[in-house]
């Protein structure tokens, strides 16, 4: 069977793997930490194409690592969104942290007010109100109709 070894890089390495997969090649993708521990397996210093080309084809040849196994493409996509989603909630939880240091320095105890500084009620309250004084100055009444308007999915 022909034999190859791409090194993963971000998303890049996908196509060669299916392609060289399709063709009949057995593929094992390896990674950047896999790649230069391989490359630095020898005490002198040769940095060129061909020697890493070696390096790299050599556990290949005495069957160091096995073929890789890369999802199929429904299952990578199910990763893809998985991972997509994780970021987005890293990020709603950064912005939302900026957001309350923010509130902390204009409208202060803001955050013991509303638990979720993010949340729909908040928001509409802080673009009806935009600084603490016009929120003093607002009926209490008044605020509770907005904030069970915004609050009503």
């Amino acid at each position: 069977m022909r034999a190859g070894t791409v090194e993963s890089t971000s998303h890049y390495h996908l196509l060669l793997f299916q392609f060289f997969q399709e063709n009949g090649y057995e593929v094992i993708v390896i990674t950047p930490l896999q790649s230069n521990a391989l490359k630095n397996i020898q005490v002198r210093k040769l940095k060129t194409d061909r020697v890493d080309t070696y390096k790299l084809a050599m556990p290949h040849r005495v069957k160091v690592l096995r073929p890789s196994q890369v999802p199929m493409d429904a299952m990578r996509g199910l990763r893809l969104l998985c991972r997509q989603r994780s970021e987005l909630m890293c990020n709603i939880t950064r912005f939302k942290n900026r957001l309350t240091a923010l509130l902390d320095q204009i409208f202060p105890d803001y955050d013991k007010v509303f638990a979720d500084v993010g949340g729909a009620g908040s928001l509409a309250v802080w673009a009806a109100y935009p600084t603490p004084q016009i929120l003093l100055a607002a009926e209490p009444e008044e605020l509770a109709v907005l904030i069970r308007k915004a609050s009503v999915k």
